[in-house]
């Protein structure tokens, strides 16, 4: 194995880690929130995530196509990230096929069951429906690891 390899190896693995991490923060900040009686908890950080995704795709207003969408957001290091393929590249649809998920084993290592992680997994993508509403795209899930399908499958289409 190539140095680059294994630096590349050990790239992924920290990247991964960091998400991993970042998503037991988000669940434990909703669940303090919660316990505080935060009035719509989930509401709140819902909004936050669709808020986080607008600012996002702010900065990606040069993205016209579906697949230069995938291509942006799935970039090689990202790919091997999520060990994601992109698996239908067009103007007007692209399909990326996410077999690892990050957040999901933060969220299950945060001690979330399953339907709290189905539901924790709604809420972040909210993100990508803010990112959306600045593109003249539309993205989305159609399966799902945190619901318990095999493996997501993300959606970019023309609006």
């Amino acid at each position: 194995m190539s140095e680059a390899t294994v630096n590349r190896d050990e790239a992924v693995t920290k990247i991964r880690a960091t998400i991993e991490d970042r998503a037991k923060l988000m669940a434990t900040m909703l669940k303090h929130m919660q316990a505080a009686g935060v009035a719509d908890a989930e509401t709140t950080a819902a909004s936050a995530a669709y808020e986080l995704g607008q600012m996002d795709g702010k900065n990606l207003q040069d993205v016209k196509t579906a697949g230069e969408l995938a291509h942006r957001l799935f970039t090689p290091i990202t790919q091997d990230v999520f060990d994601a393929q992109i698996v239908e590249d067009a103007e007007d649809r692209a399909v990326v096929h996410i077999h690892h998920c990050p957040l999901v084993v933060g969220w299950r290592t945060a001690g979330l069951d399953a339907n709290q992680v189905n539901d924790i997994c709604n809420l972040a993508n909210t993100r990508d429906s803010g990112l959306a509403s600045e593109l003249p795209l539309n993205m989305g899930f159609s399966t799902r690891i945190a619901a318990g399908d095999g493996h997501c499958t993300f959606v970019i289409t023309k609006k």
